[in-house]
């Protein structure tokens, strides 16, 4: 398959110069039969050729055709025939004239044709735009369409042609009072001419008349650009019929309560926290006569009885403590100025966390029971005088109980009364009948346990038993009670509002109970249900947030069709860098910036969520570079899908993705990875060879010293040895054991340089010293082969800064290479001397020399000049490696020169003096040296220092000490702050690199204190952090200046004084 794949790639490549090709053979031929009639204009047939092979493959082949009709032209045609040359230069202008034109003829050819290619593929772009919009419109969920100026239409998509059942060529040309009843084609009328007149879009509610009847549609109308200069008019609708009906059923349901409420014979309110009244029923307005702004908050309390009203206060403020309901008894002024009692119950209304938002009481009309009572207490006490009046008084209240049954009977509410301990019914109204299911003849007479026994234990006995007992009324709200109540078997529920009331006899006991019962069970199952699917939605919000901000990627939910974004996780504040803020404002897009992947910007209906919601397509694995809050670009994979309800249409929309940044980043670096590694395979290949090499000479040099090591060992064991031969080989093992230490030794400083672990102890050093100590090393083994060691020492040399076991190591290296390439009886010089301001030392032999080729590798690791199983010198070739690193760490630089094998070598290596300027350096015979300044130009400084290295704490301890400053010594940032809570220094010197928290870090808390707490003090980075990169951090994190370790006494006075000014520096070095 991939064989034929490319042969057809190429053959499609190269087939427009095939075709130039065969085309000028066949005219060729053509013209060679033809060349008796085609005299003297035998070159027409190639300009054909020419011409169609230009248009048909383009400039090239046409160029190809012309040269290959020049070159066939001149060998057949112009003498001398059957060759190419030329002799003539009337002949050769012939033929520079015939190909001009057909040059010409190419250029014009293929200009044609490019011209035909572009006409084509804009013709395709137009009818595919075409095509992407007839799709999107035929997919919007309501009706779209176009209009012209005048309201005729030019466009509708397939969504109105079914709703209206009508087809497009219906539509075409004609208004909307071609369809619709005036009325409605008159709305729409206006509609579009406010939206035209306005020139910017517009959302309108419409009516439509379909054929199941009046539909009600939001239509978000919007002005088009159209051709010369006329206005067109875009409409798409979406039915809210549905909808519509809900909200009114809504309004009514809410209508029914309240009239409910308002035809209640009873007053009806609601109060604050702070017994504000904020509800009133028609009762109370109607029996007081105030009106609503007169009653609410605490208006109330101007028709209550002044003695009545702080009781009320403090008995609510006694049940509020305890989040209770309770009963209270309180007059009321009538709207004729008469007061009467009233009987209050009143209950807390609690949100879904348990707090009590609101007070809720009912209030009845007692005032006739406590009429009674009043008249009852006056007949016992006047009963002998009065009997008559009493009987009178009997006569009449049977009048006011008949009427009152007549009152009771016809009362909307559910009145009854019963008798006696067992609660016979005496009396039940209409309501009362209907509600119970039985009738006057099937209750009157009977106890209500017998007949109602499913109502044990359910609260209502017990009640009416405790009301009978005590004489206390009950009150009682939203009581469910679970009873047959059409007496046909099946248990039914309800709810009730209750007013127990006892009955008294004129012996003051109670003798019965009036019934007084509301139904409520439509309010109670209503608000159940509401609250139930309250909570329910609430749960499954709650549950739908916790799984997104769990998921692993960004998630974003949105509205259909209007696109808003509603819903998002945490994901895509971390991924976009930038807040999520849910918004109704389609516009919200515009805020987050999408590019293809060609660097086209994504407009808001290519986002994949747009594509999906307006056509429900179903996206996967789109990748989007992006420009995030930080102004940074990123690179998303996006997945998006459209969500739909039952009947199909979509109501939102759910994109997901995934940062691919790193991703991205790392095919792109894997790109340069690959581009590189051809190059690096060689550089590898000999690194391996180098490497395997010095395994080999490693395995070899290991195993040396322990062959005589055992081998002594063995024979020392067999205790057969004199004690000549004992010493011998102890001696022999002891100095192998020492070569092998030394083996290792290189190679562990070798681990620790590449790790850059290799420490140093920094402190003022004498070389010549140093140089007499690494001669004492070697010179046994420079007397074992009669090799002269010579030493030539400046006078005056002054110290440098450095660890000097490690510049002895570099020494004694230098001087053991030297001693070692060095034939028996030859030489060594070693030379200090001072140039350009730094100490050169020159390590000088007459031996083996290096080779030129071998010698830009000297100091590299694992390289020797010899590394074959021959050589005559042994060793790693770790020694000049190590020379090297040292030798730079310290600040230096170390050269190797040599005339060729044979002629010696030369080791230079140089490195930076302390300057005279700081200190006074003096050689003595004994090598100790000491910094003793002419003057205390730092005096009266305090200076706080933090390292964490003790060696460099005491050596900047002691400089600055000498200078005249009060040192503060601290090894940790966490101390320094410490340091500075108890007393503010002039100057802040500090390390970069320490433990838990470095100098960055330190520095930082630093600034943020307040000026009188040290926020402003001046402040040093003394690091070994030396590279730009670590200066421009230190300046910017708070550091006033930067200074590179090792440090040199003038560069960190300078710098001090440069920073607090101090009254005077001193730069005269005085011997000690």
């Amino acid at each position: 398959m991939n064989n034929g794949s490319s042969w057809k790639t190429t053959y499609w490549k190269y087939h427009p110069y095939l075709v130039a090709i065969v085309a000028n053979t066949i005219v060729l031929i053509f013209t060679l039969l033809l060349q008796p009639i085609l005299t003297p204009t035998l070159f027409a047939l190639f300009y054909a050729s020419i011409t169609l092979t230009s248009l048909y493959g383009g400039k090239k082949a046409g160029i190809l055709a012309t040269v290959l009709a020049g070159i066939s032209f001149k060998f057949f045609f112009i003498a001398p025939i059957y060759s190419l040359a030329i002799f003539s230069a009337k002949e050769l202008f012939r033929l520079i004239i015939l190909l001009s034109v057909a040059l010409l003829l190419v250029f014009v050819s293929s200009s044609l044709r490019s011209a035909k290619l572009r006409v084509e593929k804009n013709f395709q772009k137009l009818r595919e735009t075409q095509q992407m919009f007839e799709s999107f419109m035929n997919h919007t969920p309501g009706p779209a369409y176009i209009k012209d100026e005048a309201g005729r239409y030019i466009y509708v998509n397939q969504t109105a042609e079914q709703i209206f059942k009508r087809q497009l060529k219906d539509f075409l040309g004609k208004t909307d009072f071609d369809f619709f009843p005036a009325d409605i084609a008159q709305q729409w009328s206006d509609n579009d001419l406010a939206v035209l007149s306005a020139n910017q879009a517009i959302e309108f509610i419409e009516t439509a008349l379909q054929t199941d009847g009046e539909h009600i549609y939001t239509a978000f109308k919007f002005p088009l650009p159209g051709t010369q200069g006329r206005k067109l008019l875009a409409g798409i609708s979406l039915d809210i019929t549905e909808s519509q009906r809900i909200k009114e059923a809504l309004h009514e349901s809410n209508e029914r309560y309240r009239l409910l409420a308002e035809g209640l014979p009873q007053f009806v309110w609601i109060s604050d926290n702070n017994y504000q009244l904020e509800y009133c029923n028609q009762y109370w307005y109607e029996y007081t006569g105030l009106n609503r702004k007169q009653t609410l908050n605490s208006g109330w309390s101007t028709v209550v009885y002044p003695d009545d009203v702080e009781r009320l206060i403090q008995r609510w403020k006694v049940a509020a403590a305890v989040n209770e309901s309770y009963e209270i008894e309180y007059r009321v002024r009538q709207i004729n100025g008469e007061y009467r009692w009233f009987l209050s119950s009143v209950a807390p209304i609690h949100d879904s966390r348990g707090n009590v938002i609101k007070w809720v009481g009912t209030a009845i009309d007692i005032h006739d029971r406590k009429q009674a009572e009043a008249q009852r207490t006056q007949l016992l006490t006047a009963e002998q005088t009065a009997r008559q009046e009493a009987e009178l008084a009997k006569t009449q209240a049977e009048v006011e109980r008949s009427r009152l049954q007549e009152f009771f009977r016809k009362a909307p509410a559910l009145i009854a009364v019963t008798k006696g301990r067992d609660h016979v019914y005496e009396f039940v109204n209409t309501a009362h009948q209907q509600v119970v299911g039985r009738s006057e003849v099937e209750l009157i007479g009977k106890p209500m346990k017998e007949i109602f026994p499913e109502l044990q234990g359910q609260g209502f006995f017990e009640a009416i038993d405790e009301v009978y007992q005590t004489g206390k009324t009950f009150v009682g709200n939203e009581m469910p009670a679970t009873y047959d109540r059409y007496n046909n078997g099946i248990i039914y529920q309800g709810f009730f509002n209750c007013v127990y009331q006892p009955l008294w006899n004129t012996a003051g006991e109670v003798e019965g109970i009036l019934l007084h019962a509301v139904e409520v069970t439509e309010q109670v199952l209503a608000r159940q249900q509401t609250e139930e699917l309250l909570k329910q939605l609430e749960s499954e919000r709650a549950l739908l947030e916790a799984v997104l901000q769990q998921m692993p990627g960004g998630v974003i939910i949105a509205e259909a069709p209007s696109g808003k974004l509603i819903l998002g996780n945490k994901q895509v504040e971390e991924i976009w860098r930038k807040p999520f803020i849910p918004s109704d404002n389609v516009e919200q897009y515009r805020e987050y910036s999408g590019f293809h992947l060609d660097g086209k910007l994504y407009q808001i209906e290519e986002w994949p969520l747009a594509r999906s919601l307006s056509t429900g397509e179903i996206i996967t694995g789109e990748v989007i570079k992006i420009l995030r809050g930080d102004d940074s670009y990123g690179f998303i994979e996006v997945s998006s899908t459209p969500i739909c309800d039952r009947t199909g249409n979509i109501v939102a929309g759910v994109v997901t993705f995934h940062d691919i940044t790193e991703r991205k980043q790392v095919e792109k670096e894997r790109e340069q990875l690959l581009a590189r590694e051809q190059a690096a395979r060689e550089e590898s290949e000999a690194a391996n060879r180098t490497k395997d090499e010095f395994l080999a000479v490693l395995s070899h040099e290991l195993r040396s010293p322990l062959n005589p090591i055992l081998g002594w060992a063995k024979l020392l064991r067999t205790r057969q040895l004199n004690p000549t031969k004992t010493a011998q080989a102890l001696e022999t093992i002891e100095r192998n054991a020492k070569l092998q230490a030394q083996l290792v030794e290189d190679l562990l400083d070798v681990s620790r340089i590449l790790r850059g672990k290799l420490s140093l102890n920094i402190a003022p050093v004498n070389l010549i010293n140093v140089i007499e100590a690494a001669i004492e090393t070697v010179r046994l083994a420079a007397l074992a082969k009669s090799i002269q060691i010579d030493t030539i020492f400046s006078q005056n040399i002054g110290l440098v800064t450095g660890d000097a076991n490690r510049l002895q190591q570099v020494i004694w290296n230098l001087l053991s290479n030297a001693v070692k390439f060095t034939q028996i009886g030859g030489k060594v010089e070693i030379r200090l001397q001072e140039v350009n301001h730094q100490a050169q030392i020159e390590v000088i032999d007459n031996g083996k020399g290096i080779q030129p080729e071998f010698l830009p590798y000297v100091f590299d690791y694992f390289r020797q000049a010899d590394s074959s199983t021959t050589r005559k010198f042994g060793g790693l070739g770790l020694g000049l490696a190590i020379v090297r690193q040292v030798v730079e760490l310290h600040g230096g630089t170390v050269l190797a020169a040599s005339a060729g094998e044979g002629e010696g070598a030369i080791f230079t290596v140089t490195l930076p003096l302390l300057k005279e300027e700081n200190k006074i350096l003096k050689l003595e015979n004994n090598g100790n040296y000491s910094l003793k300044p002419s003057t205390l130009p730092l005096i009266g400084l305090k200076i706080l220092l933090v390292d964490d290295e003790p060696d460099v704490r005491q050596l900047i301890s002691f400089i600055l000490e000498e200078y005249g400053a009060t040192i503060t010594v601290v090894s940790s940032a966490k101390e320094a702050l410490s340091a500075l809570n108890k007393f503010l220094p002039d100057l802040l010197v500090s390390d970069i690199g320490m433990p838990e928290m470095d100098g960055y870090m330190l520095i930082e808390n630093v600034r943020s204190f307040p000026m009188e707490k040290g926020g402003t003090i001046p402040a040093i980075a003394l690091t070994a952090y030396a590279g730009e990169y670590n200066e421009q951090k230190a300046l910017s994190s708070g550091f006033h200046k930067h200074i590179a370790k090792p440090v040199e006494p003038e560069t960190l006075i300078q710098a001090i004084t440069s920073l607090v000014q101090p009254k005077n520096l001193s730069q005269n070095l005085t011997e000690k």
